[in-house]
């Protein structure tokens, strides 16, 4: 008989922690019951692609951060049209054009807010912060 348990995870995102912070019920409905949900946009895109760059950045990691965004930029992009998911063009050469800048400004502001600091791990700083 085949057991209808989900295995245990041994690892949650921030946000899954901060659903079941806000709401427990809303926390079981999207991560335990796997309610249909939002699936994402262009700007669920955008936002993914600079959360991706700056967590590189984050990690110390060298690597040319326009190329790295607008290919993670393309390739949520892309999943959301995988999934028929329609997007206001208009919206999107901006996006495309501003993206790679906004990266380069998150140390100088990280710098200016913190201090001198370490990263150690990019979901803990944004907990703590």
């Amino acid at each position: 008989m085949k057991s209808s348990k989900k295995p245990i995870k041994k690892h949650i995102s921030y946000s899954e922690l901060k659903n079941w912070d806000d709401c427990a019920y809303k926390h079981k409905l999207i991560h335990i019951d796997e309610v249909k949900k939002f699936i994402g946009n262009e700007y669920t895109a955008f936002g993914k692609a600079i959360h991706d760059t700056c967590e590189k950045l984050l990690l110390s990691e060298s690597f040319d951060s326009e190329k790295f965004f607008k290919h993670k930029f393309m390739y949520h992009l892309e999943d959301l049209k995988n999934k028929n998911i329609n997007f206001k063009q208009d919206i999107l050469q901006s996006m495309w054009d501003c993206g790679p800048n906004l990266p380069d400004q998150l140390l100088p502001a990280l710098k200016e807010y913190l201090g001198d600091f370490e990263t150690h791990d990019t979901e803990l700083l944004q907990r703590i912060y």
